[in-house]
């Protein structure tokens, strides 16, 4: 029997009033996982930065499920059936998943790899996710320098969608990226100065303890969420 294709999801719930301080408390304490879910490999709740996403204060009212599949089915039956995700659902105010294949990774997320089965990217929109987490003594450093790039990013031609996510403030950041194509996610990654800036100063400072780069091939969205990504992947 041909293996399923391992797969990865990002789900993006809104919360409105009462329930921001809902899934606050929800952070950190969430019990769904690979032990108790069938076919889950990963899975980490997110919180966001506010403004354009890059900031070192949080966002209140979107949070991120990051999940990896050993395939499409078991994340289906999850997002359908599971009575965690429909709480979380029913007191969002809108959500998305967006499915997505993997292309490549490198580096670590919490000592291991969680993606594998990766693909060619051959044409379309492509999402990007990058990890760290940033060594206690280089906070201050790593935060004057990171926003400045959080606002270059959301004016690149080509963008989507970007957010900066992470599961704890401050030391453990990430950021999720859609682009219309690989050559525009390519133009910002090698051409932006400000980009170029912080990736030098990345390798100079030694600011993180691990950190993780990924690229994924988005095919589906499902949700009540009005998605930027949604006019890509309906048609």
């Amino acid at each position: 029997m041909e293996k399923s294709p391992q797969i990865t999801c990002i789900t993006f719930f809104h919360f409105t009033g009462a329930n921001k301080w809902w899934i606050f408390r929800q952070m950190g304490s969430y019990n769904f996982g690979p032990d108790e879910v069938s076919g889950l490999s990963f899975v980490r709740l997110m919180g966001s930065g506010s403004g354009g996403g890059f900031s070192a204060w949080p966002d209140f009212s979107t949070y991120a499920l990051l999940s990896v599949w050993k395939s499409e089915a078991h994340a289906e039956d999850f997002f359908s059936k599971n009575l965690l995700f429909q709480d979380f659902s029913a007191h969002a105010n809108d959500y998305s998943t967006v499915f997505m294949g993997n292309i490549k990774a490198q580096g670590l997320w919490a000592g291991g790899m969680p993606f594998d089965d990766f693909q060619e990217y051959q044409s379309g929109p492509i999402g990007v996710i990058t990890r760290a987490t940033i060594y206690p003594s280089k906070l201050i450093d790593f935060w004057l320098n990171v926003p400045a790039t959080g606002k270059i990013v959301n004016q690149q031609k080509g963008l989507i969608y970007a957010k900066g996510i992470g599961e704890y403030p401050l030391f453990m950041q990430a950021t999720i990226s859609f682009w219309e194509s690989k050559e525009a996610m390519m133009q910002y990654a090698y051409s932006s100065s400000a980009h170029s800036d912080v990736i030098q100063k990345t390798r100079e400072r030694n600011w993180y303890k691990e950190e993780l780069f990924s690229n994924f091939l988005p095919y589906r969205i499902e949700g009540t969420m009005s998605h930027p990504l949604r006019k890509w992947l309906d048609n």
